[in-house]
């Protein structure tokens, strides 16, 4: 999860910049290279991601709220993911600008803004998800009661409900983050107060279940429940056109149900597979990495401070 950086000097004076670094630090040649690959990635992938994403977010947002799509409730989940996503691009635009000496992150109190904003916008996406997938699995394991329990009006209560619960979960950023002056980079950095040191370790595994260990085990089980109900359905279906047993009233209603949100051209089925599945898998596979990533840099802050500094840190990253 990015929820800050730091600010690099520009890519032309990495190298210089990095084998200084290395010197005063003594930081082995990987780490040297890891940092230049860090750089380079920050410099031109950062732009094209946030470009590329911004705009699919603004058209997924348009399609949803402009078409007949709105009347669905699945769609006002993936257009809040693609807003909360959108915002959290924006911080790491403002973020990449330091590129060009526009240090509007590292200026107070943009830094806290910024960094409490993509506190939040992490929190919203990965729960806008989970709850979309919830409903997914209504649709699917619970066809009968679609009506009654996703509706458009239960779906902006949800999201708002979930807004309200991370912007509160996102405010010790506010109070944790601040600009001060790093003597590694020998620039004006967003980074963690040094007072809360111990305070953010404690938030940095709270937030990280939160955010990643409790929503991805409710992904993993709602999806596995999901799949299986999908196959099982399917086996059914199949059994239908065997001459066996008589299915009970029951299972044909099911049957029926499924049969009509999967094929008709207003049910769920399309939804799902034209709309939701690329939203969701991206997260999925963005989200994970980030979270891995951020977890290796709070183990890599901890052991390259020195024995005066070693009080477990957990910088803003």
């Amino acid at each position: 999860m990015l929820n800050a950086s730091t600010v690099q000097p520009p890519l032309a004076d990495a190298r210089v910049a990095m084998e200084a670094d290395g010197g005063a630090l003594n930081l082995t040649e990987t780490e040297v290279v890891m940092e230049l690959i860090g750089n380079f990635l920050n410099f031109y992938y950062m732009p094209l991601l946030v470009v590329v994403g911004s705009i699919g977010n603004i058209l997924s947002v348009l399609v949803f709220f402009n078409t007949k799509l709105k009347k669905l409730s699945s769609s006002y989940y993936l257009a809040a993911l693609g807003i909360s996503d959108t915002c959290y691009l924006v911080g790491l635009f403002v973020t990449w600008l330091s590129f060009f000496q526009v240090h509007i992150y590292t200026r107070e109190p943009y830094c806290q803004l910024f960094t409490y904003t993509s506190g939040v916008s992490s929190f919203l996406s990965v729960w806008y998800v989970v709850a979309f997938t919830f409903e997914r699995f209504i649709v699917v394991r619970y066809p009968l009661k679609r009506q009654s329990w996703c509706t458009v009006r239960r779906a902006k209560t949800i999201i708002a409900c979930l807004t309200m619960v991370g912007s509160v979960h996102s405010v010790p950023y506010i109070f944790y983050a601040g600009t001060q002056y790093s003597e590694r980079s020998n620039v004006t950095i967003c980074d963690m107060r040094k007072e809360y040191t111990s305070q953010m370790e404690i938030f940095n595994y709270i937030d990280t279940v939160i955010v990643f260990v409790v929503p991805f085990t409710i992904i993993v089980v709602l999806n596995s429940v999901t799949s299986f109900t999908v196959w099982r359905f399917a086996g059914l279906r199949r059994n239908m056109t065997l001459p066996k047993r008589k299915p009970s009233n029951l299972e044909i209603r099911r049957q029926l149900s499924f049969q009509y949100f999967s094929t008709h051209p207003n049910g769920r089925n399309g939804i799902l597979r034209r709309s939701s599945m690329s939203m969701k898998d991206r997260n999925f596979f963005i989200n994970i990495p980030l979270f891995a990533l951020f977890t290796l840099s709070l183990r890599y802050d901890r052991c390259s401070t020195g024995p005066q500094e070693r009080t477990g840190c957990c910088t803003l990253r």
